[in-house]
């Protein structure tokens, strides 16, 4: 159908047919949105939890570190 020999229903319907595609399709990246969220939510909490666990080893080798020091001395 081209724009000159459709009437004002069949531009409704087209019309309709577009605002309902662009409604599903922003249902779709709304979904897809909080599983990204989601994603990145989870990762920042494996990062942390990495964080602390390095830090902690890092305290411990200090520790064994200024032990050695000590048993050198």
């Amino acid at each position: 159908m081209n724009g000159e020999n459709m009437n004002l229903e069949q531009k409704l319907i087209l019309l309709t047919n577009s605002v309902q595609s662009l409604v599903e399709m922003q249902a779709k990246n709304e979904e897809r949105f909080a599983q990204v969220a989601d994603l990145i939510k989870s990762i920042a909490e494996g990062t942390a939890r990495l964080l602390n666990t390095a830090e902690a080893h890092d305290q411990q080798l200090d520790n064994h570190e200024n032990r050695l020091g000590r048993l050198e001395a």
